[in-house]
């Protein structure tokens, strides 16, 4: 049985059928870097709003840098100290987004409390649009 049809691959089989195991694995990392793109968009314009002009490769950046650190803390602390993880995950994802688009630390939470609600506005958006394909005979 080949490797690509079993464990986790299994839901993907048909996509991955015939293709080798390098070629999956680059697909996978094309996945990754496209996923942190779409993600860091929200980032990206709630920086050009605040600070006039942001670069995607900052804001790819420091959602790169910010999921990690955040993920650190949550993972290492977290399970003792909830609260203060929760605090020190924030700190450190406004101090990521204070280096990356060098702004204030007022401004990093403003970038953040916009980044956060165009986020979701776009799913909003989105769960609409699905919601209207739905019923498009």
């Amino acid at each position: 049985m080949p490797l690509l049809s079993t464990g986790l691959f299994s839901a993907f089989g048909w996509l991955l059928t015939g293709i080798s195991f390098a070629a999956a694995i680059l697909l996978l990392a094309l996945l990754i870097i496209a996923g942190l793109v779409i993600i860091a968009l929200p980032l990206y314009f709630a920086a050009r709003i605040i600070r006039g002009e942001a670069s995607i490769g900052a804001a790819v950046g420091a959602m790169l840098l910010g999921t990690i650190l955040s993920f650190l803390i949550l993972t290492l602390i977290g399970p003792f100290l909830p609260l203060l993880a929760l605090l020190l995950a924030f700190l450190a994802w406004i101090a990521v987004i204070k280096a990356a688009f060098e702004v204030t630390a007022l401004q990093a939470i403003a970038i953040a409390i916009i980044a956060i609600l165009l986020f979701v506005l776009a799913i909003v958006i989105i769960g609409l649009l699905a919601v209207m394909l739905a019923f498009i005979p």
